[in-house]
Parts: structure tokens; C-alpha cells; sequence
């Protein structure tokens, strides 16, 4: 994923040279939740939907964007899919 959004990756020191915006999320040292934990999240929210269960979702890298660059740089590198599973 790093090295098809990020062409600082592997070759640079500075990771966000030329990187903007959301783009910013593409850094080592972010992440994002993959195909087996999305399905896994999808799973867990409608288990709880059908139980009539309410969720809070607590994630130690930002699941939603912020306006904000400088926070930007700490968002799930597949957050659209995490907020999609969410609504």
C-alpha cells in the first residue's frame, strides 16, 4: 500500500514531500484495518444492529478524516471503508 501511494517509500527520509491532503495518511507509521478486519467489523456491527445492541468504535489511528492536515497524517489508510461499514 506504501509503495503505490507513497513514492517517498523506501526512497526518501521525508515521507511527505509532495504529499498532500488525505495522501498524507500513507506513512509508515499508519495503518489500516485490511479485508479479513473489515469483514470481521462488518460481521460485529450487524450482529449488534440485529441484537439491537448500540456500538462505540474506538480506533488508536483516526477513523474519520479531519480538515486538519497536521491530523491527517494519522488516519487508517482504508478509512472509507471503515466509515462505510459504520453507517
Amino acid at each position: 500500500i506504501l509503495k503505490k501511494n507513497n513514492p517517498n517509500y523506501g526512497v526518501s527520509d521525508d515521507w511527505f514531500k509532495g504529499m498532500e491532503g488525505l495522501n498524507r495518511r500513507f506513512v509508515p507509521y499508519n495503518g489500516g484495518l485490511g479485508a479479513k478486519q473489515l469483514q470481521w467489523f462488518r460481521e460485529q456491527l450487524t450482529a449488534a444492529r440485529d441484537a439491537g445492541d448500540r456500538v462505540i468504535v474506538l480506533s488508536h489511528v483516526l477513523l474519520h478524516p479531519s480538515r486538519r492536515e497536521d491530523v491527517s497524517d494519522t488516519t487508517l489508510y482504508d478509512f472509507e471503508e471503515a466509515l462505510e461499514a459504520i453507517r
